[in-house]
């Protein structure tokens, strides 16, 4: 008599199944997510790739504690690094940031779950040696002054705004950019007065320097966290120039390094200044744009200006 063949028990996790390592986290999540992988991970953190419906592409962020720490107090901590960026993020809403759908801050893996950018940091851009056409240039730079100009008037800021803290993609006009990580940043609706001055010291103002790592008045310091994104946002610029203008005349590159390095030197210290100089990298020559009608005859016939011998 043929013995039967017993069927063999797969080890593998059912697909869009939720690791092992979740089973903190995954309670309600996996009523309505698929694990998808692992995207990224930092010091403390983990970022993960989930989707609500395996028959389509709309993919999700969940950002958690790392599994390897178990430390009470460490815990504690990035608890309190995820609530501050849920409570900048949640009453934003902008293209260039991402949107909290969910969150569990008090479960014993705090986690919550925003948007997914398909792309990679800037800093893994410039590390390919990517770069862009003028015109997704232009887009990137007006969306990074927008979406900054919106949280500095939502009374945010970010004060840490480096090349690992911003997403792009090679399809930069489809995804746009990204600014993530808000873990040093700050909201003046905040009921407490005093806030951790954290985030890269080399952004800081002399005062911001001199008190990094410490807890300070925000509202004295309102006016430094802003100076702190204004400086990042230039040697950020600076850093992916050859991404950005490479290939741009020489006038265009000329006002991109000058609009670059006045971000970092603090002559470009609000927004109606910045704005301003923007419109130099947009049109070196704008100056002679702006007023080219005064040249033009009645009939509307260009004129020359003789010039004496």
């Amino acid at each position: 008599m043929a013995k039967k063949r017993q069927k063999k028990t797969s080890l593998l996790p059912l697909e869009g199944a939720f690791p092992d390592e979740f089973s903190t986290v995954t309670a309600s999540l996996s009523r309505r997510y698929q694990y998808v992988d692992e995207v990224a991970k930092g010091k403390t953190g983990l970022a993960c790739r989930l989707r609500n419906d395996s028959n389509n592409n709309h993919f999700y962020c969940l950002k958690t504690v790392r599994h390897d720490i178990t430390d009470p107090e460490k815990i504690e901590a990035i608890r309190d690094t995820l609530r501050k960026e849920v409570l900048i993020l949640s009453p934003l809403s902008h293209r260039c940031l991402p949107t909290i759908y969910e969150h569990d801050l008090a479960g014993s893996k705090p986690y919550y779950v925003c948007t997914y950018h398909p792309g990679s940091t800037f800093g893994e851009f410039k590390a390919r040696s990517e770069s862009l056409k003028f015109q997704e240039t232009v887009f990137v730079l007006s969306s990074l002054l927008d979406v900054l100009k919106y949280l500095h008037s939502n009374g945010r800021t970010h004060c840490d705004l480096h090349q690992n803290n911003v997403m792009i993609s090679r399809d930069v006009l489809r995804h746009g950019v990204l600014v993530i990580d808000f873990s040093s940043g700050h909201r003046d609706s905040d009921s407490s007065s005093y806030t951790g001055n954290r985030g890269n010291v080399n952004f800081k103002d002399p005062q911001g320097q001199r008190y990094s790592g410490a807890s300070v008045d925000r509202r004295e310091f309102s006016v430094s966290f802003q100076d702190s994104d204004f400086n990042a946002l230039g040697k950020l610029l600076a850093i992916m120039r050859d991404c950005f203008i490479a290939k741009a005349p020489p006038a265009t590159q000329a006002a991109y390094d000058d609009f670059s390095e006045s971000l970092q030197s603090g002559k470009l210290d609000s927004w109606t200044k910045i704005e301003d100089r923007f419109l130099s990298v947009l049109d070196p020559y704008r100056v002679v744009t702006e007023n080219g009608d005064l040249f033009l005859s009645n009939r509307g016939v260009p004129q020359e200006i003789r010039i004496a011998d």
